[in-house]
């Protein structure tokens, strides 16, 4: 059986999520963009920016602190590529890069569930399209759709995403055993 890319679904189980494992759900969905964008990112000033974003957002993961992703969204804009630009996949790639690091900061401080799952359909649209190309889809038609979502890219993206989300529960559930609203001493 094929996976589905689910967003209300997706929303429904981040949001029973602690805000900061919500937001490393989604920086691991940016990363693997991340890692795709800069094998077309032509400038070094561009990767740069992306590696920086993304281990900017880890480090307010971990240390709770949301300054070092303030200036986050205005970087990630700037080097994001416009609708003018040449339209090639690579530059899809890199917009959905910079898109899922924006949201993924975002997730920081708002509407986490949402950005997160926002980050996680940038990556499952990165890896339809790649799969669109890869069969020659022109139409899109149904059987076309079916083919696209079938395709291994798609399904492994999907796997990954449904490993990262499982792993994340696994861990709150791991950290939660033995803990009790009222402890008697």
């Amino acid at each position: 059986m094929d996976l589905r890319f689910d967003e209300a679904d997706l929303v429904e189980k981040l949001a029973s999520l602690d805000e900061r494992k919500v937001a490393a759900f989604a920086v691991v969905c940016a990363e693997r963009l991340v890692r795709s964008g800069m094998e077309f990112a032509d400038r070094s000033s561009t990767a740069g920016i992306l590696a920086n974003a993304s281990e900017a957002i880890w480090q307010a993961i971990e240390v709770g602190d949301l300054r070092v992703v303030v200036s986050l969204e205005g970087q990630l804009l700037d080097v994001m590529p416009s609708e003018d630009d040449d339209g090639s996949f690579g530059a899809a790639v890199i917009e959905d890069a910079c898109a899922a690091l924006i949201y993924t900061a975002r997730s920081l401080h708002e509407q986490a569930a949402q950005n997160a799952a926002w980050s996680a359909r940038r990556a499952y649209e990165t890896a339809d399209r790649y799969a669109s190309q890869l069969i020659n889809a022109t139409e899109y038609t149904d059987a076309a759709e079916l083919q696209i979502l079938s395709h291994p890219v798609v399904q492994q993206e999907l796997r990954r995403q449904a490993r990262d989300l499982g792993a994340t529960i696994a861990v709150m559930r791991e950290a939660n055993k033995g803990e009790a609203v009222l402890t008697v001493l």
